[in-house]
């Protein structure tokens, strides 16, 4: 399993990214500039994202 550092989760390239990576079933550290933006992604997939 790998772990993707992603930047720009909010929306965009970088949710799309972000999304296809956790349904793929890696771990993923989502960022934006507000956390708040991309708290619903790592919900989705409480045991591999961390949002920050």
């Amino acid at each position: 399993m790998t772990t993707w550092l992603i930047t720009g989760c909010s929306t965009g390239t970088g949710r799309a990214l972000a999304q296809a990576v956790l349904a793929n079933g890696h771990n993923a550290v989502v960022t934006a500039r507000n956390v708040a933006a991309v708290e619903d992604i790592a919900a989705a997939y409480p045991d591999i994202a961390l949002p920050l």
